[in-house]
């Protein structure tokens, strides 16, 4: 009984706060629900891909200012040397 009643919950999807059976949609609908499922997806991926991209970003910035510091360091030494 109990795969049953998982069976039918897996066909069904929550519209506006209703439950709808997927086997009741029209072929239409059926495809709007897989590609509203897949640009979620999507978009969820691309939120990812967006953080990586940022944290690098900050990553290459941080170690570019530490870089440029530190050869300016390294010229007042040796200007104070000279």
């Amino acid at each position: 009984m109990e795969n049953q009643e998982t069976e039918n919950k897996e066909h069904l999807i929550t519209i506006n706060s209703k439950e709808y059976s997927l086997d009741d949609l029209t072929d239409t609908q059926k495809t709007m629900v897989n590609h509203v499922y897949d640009l979620r997806s999507k978009i969820a991926n691309a939120k990812f891909g967006l953080d990586q991209l940022q944290f690098a970003e900050a990553s290459f910035s941080k170690e570019l200012v530490a870089s440029v510091e530190s050869d300016s360091e390294a010229e007042e030494v040796e200007t104070e040397e000279v």
